[in-house]
């Protein structure tokens, strides 16, 4: 079985969150509430920006005309975080994804919620086989979604990146596609 991308980041409603395409409009929302904040950037590897004047989505809308799946959560009208793909295999039907998500909105459930409806559009709609996330190991947050979503710690990689000025340990999670079998296919 191939994977379908053809749809690429289809909009998808949750009962509390609007999942659409990252687009322009939502500069200002991404600022905010991820490269302006310093907290923020402890765990998600983007560069923090003083002044909006100075900040740009350039490159990230040049990769998400190429393809790039990255989705917007909308909640109240406002884009609180995204969900963007890392990178895909489509030999081995895998993606891996990572989100980020502003201060205000943690510890809510939003990201657990835009996630699990993310999966099954990529399991069920993409025929993708096995999703996959990382964390810095010290972002507990963001394991306890992973958890929530039922995946499986793989490992530690340890000093996988050099972030912050040091080497950090990166803990790896995955779920495979529920309506196939690990190991197997469809």
């Amino acid at each position: 079985m191939n994977l379908d991308l053809t749809q690429g980041t289809k909009i998808i409603k949750t009962t509390r969150c609007l999942l659409r395409p990252l687009s322009l409009e939502d500069k200002r929302d991404i600022f905010d509430n991820i490269n302006h904040n310093q907290e923020v950037l402890k765990y998600f590897l983007t560069a923090y920006y003083e002044h909006y004047e100075d900040f740009t989505l350039d490159s990230l809308f040049t990769r998400i005309a190429s393809g790039l799946l990255c989705w917007a959560i909308v909640v109240d009208n406002t884009t609180i975080g995204f969900i963007i793909e890392q990178t895909h295999d489509e030999k081995a039907r895998s993606i891996e994804l990572g989100y980020a998500i502003g201060q205000p909105y943690w510890g809510k459930g939003y990201v657990p919620e835009a996630l699990q409806a993310i999966q099954n559009y990529l399991y069920q709609e993409c025929c993708f086989h096995k999703i996959s996330y990382s964390a810095i190991v010290d972002n507990t947050a963001s394991i306890r979604v992973m958890e929530k979503l039922g995946c499986t710690k793989e490992g530690i990689c340890i000093d996988e990146i050099y972030y912050h000025d040091k080497f950090q340990d990166v803990v790896y999670y995955s779920k495979i596609n529920p309506n196939e079998k690990k190991g197997g296919s469809l």
